[in-house]
């Protein structure tokens, strides 16, 4: 193992599954690389290896994605749905 870490911060994942919901965490991490895994290790599904981007990611701190309309966001309604159950 290099002890100089790469430039990008890397994502190894197992299968398509694992990669799709790793895709969130470029809000955790900043860049990301995407890699399939060529070593299988039992119980874990994905590996972060942190890249020298990522020091610079918590200096700056995390960017709002330009995409994501925050006024469209789902979430909780006003008023919580009731529900009745007679015994």
């Amino acid at each position: 193992m290099s002890t100089t870490p790469p430039d990008t911060t890397t994502i190894l994942y197992s299968d398509e599954v694992e990669r799709a919901m790793s895709e969130p965490l470029t809000t955790m991490f900043g860049d990301i690389v995407f890699e399939a895994a060529t070593e299988r290790v039992e119980g874990i599904d994905v590996q972060i290896i942190l890249g020298s981007n990522f020091l610079t990611f918590l200096e700056t701190g995390a960017q709002p994605d330009a995409s994501v309309d925050p006024e469209n966001l789902p979430g909780e309604t006003d008023a919580a749905a009731t529900t009745e159950t007679t015994p």
